[in-house]
């Protein structure tokens, strides 16, 4: 005869829930029998489902933190194609993409390293004359931003992922309905670096 259910456990209610579900018709010691079995399949049931339910809703709290970082140079930046009208100006577009790809790398795992460097800048729009200076002008045409740039992923040594990436937006203009404000200064090259990174080292 299987045993009854001690007061107070978890087959003790489930048999409670289905004896007071059987018909009325069915006899004591029947009810009893039926009781125990569904009983004791449920618990199986549930024993066997609630471990993995658990460990789908720890699995976020085992995902690693993010952190990563980004070292950034430029090679012979003096060369580039465009990089800025004045000295000045051509540190501060520097200085500009710097803190953006290190804002980037931030979405990396904590430990890894995004190494990049620019081999040729050509920022969007034409330097044009205006009286005695030259003013940028976006026109849309053959003036689109462009970006040469090496990389290289590592992780404790080790080299994760590398290569070279030459970035180009013909139809930047086209698509000023989706350039985010929040970008500020340099949104088209900046815009381009966002695409690369994320299908580069997020969406893959």
């Amino acid at each position: 005869m299987r045993p009854t259910p001690k007061p107070g456990s978890r087959g003790a209610a489930l048999s409670a829930v289905l004896s007071a579900r059987l018909p009325t018709a069915v006899s004591p010691a029947l009810s009893a029998v039926l009781s125990a079995a569904l009983s004791a399949v449920l618990s199986a049931v549930l024993s066997a489902a609630l471990p993995a339910a658990l460990a789908g809703l720890a699995a976020p709290a085992l995902a690693a933190p993010l952190g990563g970082r980004a070292e950034v140079g430029y090679l012979h930046p003096s060369r580039f194609s465009d990089l800025g009208q004045t000295p000045y100006e051509r540190q501060q577009a520097m200085a500009t993409l710097t803190a953006f790809l290190q804002s980037l790398a931030r979405q990396l795992p904590a430990g890894r390293t995004l190494e990049v460097q620019f081999t040729d800048i050509d920022l969007a729009g034409r330097l044009l004359p205006l009286g005695t200076r030259e003013v940028r002008v976006l026109t849309g045409r053959a003036d689109w931003p462009r970006l040469d740039l090496r990389y290289t992923l590592t992780e404790g040594g080790r080299t994760l992922a590398s290569g070279r990436a030459d970035l180009a937006d013909l139809d930047y203009l086209a698509n000023t309905a989706f350039l985010d404000p929040r970008l500020g200064e340099l949104p088209y090259e900046k815009r381009l670096l966002q695409r690369w990174f994320t299908r580069t080292f997020v969406a893959s």
